[in-house]
């Protein structure tokens, strides 16, 4: 598992978003996973409005919360 802490980030547009979600597919690939945590508020949101979660779950539906 690779674990990716977003608890000092401050902007994240639609670039880091899919950088994050093609890291996530290349992990699910090799049977492995990623955990993103601490993701502030406002940034969990725009994740949440972009489907970012709805692709988590999907690449990696054991880890749903």
């Amino acid at each position: 598992m690779l674990e990716v802490n977003l608890s000092d980030l401050t902007f994240l547009d639609s670039s880091g978003v899919g950088a994050l979600l093609n890291g996530a597919r290349e992990l699910a690939s090799q049977g492995r996973t990623l955990k993103v945590t601490n993701i502030p508020g406002e940034i969990r949101e725009s994740m949440e409005l972009i489907g970012f979660f709805q692709v988590m779950d999907a690449l990696f539906p054991e880890d749903t919360e």
